[in-house]
């Protein structure tokens, strides 16, 4: 996408999660979810020195970029099938 159609991009204003969807009631999927934040916060705070990193350093934050990406597509996948994505982050 260009600048002009990212700078006109609707803003998010909502979580696609409330946290008191069904499926939140298993402690396999509470688990996941909370592994999955932690897993992305840490690596965003490790991105925080990416211009220090060497050329194969880059490489490997790159590949857990897609990794904690593949991990949450497949999370929202599930949510979606099951209809509980919040209604209002699915706009």
């Amino acid at each position: 996408p260009s600048m002009t159609q990212m700078a006109a991009a609707e803003k998010i204003t909502s979580t696609p999660f409330t946290g008191e969807e069904a499926a939140f009631e298993s402690e396999n999927v509470r688990e996941e979810y909370e592994a999955l934040c932690r897993d992305h916060n840490g690596l965003i705070e490790l991105g925080a020195s990416y211009a220090t990193f060497d050329p194969m350093g880059k490489l490997a934050y790159l590949d857990q970029v897609d990794s904690i990406e593949e991990r949450w597509d497949v999370f929202f996948a599930r949510f979606s099938l099951l209809g509980q994505l919040n209604g209002e982050f699915v706009k």
